[in-house]
């Protein structure tokens, strides 16, 4: 195991934190935006390397145009617990303020400072954040997968496809199904429900039977219409 490498239990969540220098506002709203996006998935913390005393009003009021309240949060300080407990550290135009520590991977984010600006350009950062936001979420959710499967073939598991998924029309009510509809003695939405698909599903694999000439092909229909699966 090289010194960067750390065992992590396998059902153990990744952590960032988000750091700048007082705290005051992009890395607030950062933390915000991936607690709501994750849900839970990810451990999230903010903190600064000179702290403020409170939060930009701009900030705040920002964030509760789109349901976040951050009125009750207060700037942080950096402390060696937060920087080590974390796997992924994402600066913010701290530049040298902000301290490194050996061993994570660090990420700068070059963002405008939303310090003293009016709320039209904060609104512009606060959106800017979201999508860096949402793609670091998914690529952490990935890795996570990976890495799951890299210790599963490790302890000798089978890691393999997941089961094909079953044709709709192979399905046991589907010539039942297709006559009732040609008949007018059930509707779209009942024939989904009855063969427990989405009925965009129901209609892919309809248009299909007819694009090969024949609605009442049932199981036997055009070629195409089992190309629309659905789970088994």
């Amino acid at each position: 195991m090289t010194p960067q490498a750390r065992a992590v239990p396998a059902d153990a969540r990744p952590e960032v934190l988000f750091l700048c220098v007082h705290n005051a506002g992009r890395s607030q709203m950062a933390a915000a935006l991936l607690t709501r996006h994750a849900v839970g998935r990810i451990r999230v913390r903010s903190a600064g390397s000179e702290p403020s005393e409170s939060l930009n009003p701009a900030v705040v009021q920002a964030m509760a145009e789109v349901g976040i309240d951050l009125a009750n949060q207060r700037p942080k300080a950096l402390t060696d617990e937060m920087a080590r407990a974390a796997d992924v550290v994402v600066t913010m135009g701290c530049g040298d303020a902000c301290p490194v520590y050996p061993g994570k991977r660090y990420v700068d984010w070059d963002l405008a400072d939303p310090a003293g600006k009016p709320l039209e350009e904060v609104r512009i950062v606060r959106d800017e954040i979201d999508g860096r936001v949402r793609a670091l979420l998914t690529e952490l959710t990935l890795d996570r997968v990976k890495a799951g499967r890299v210790r599963a073939r490790a302890q000798g598991k089978r890691v393999g496809r997941p089961p094909r998924a079953q044709p709709v029309s192979e399905h046991p009510m589907w010539p039942v199904v297709v006559a009732a509809l040609e008949s007018g003695h059930l509707n779209r939405p009942e024939a989904a429900r009855k063969l427990k698909v989405r009925l965009a599903t129901l209609n892919e694999a309809l248009a299909a039977i007819r694009h090969g000439g024949s609605v009442g092909g049932g199981a036997g229909g055009a070629d195409g219409a089992a190309e629309t699966a659905f789970p088994k």
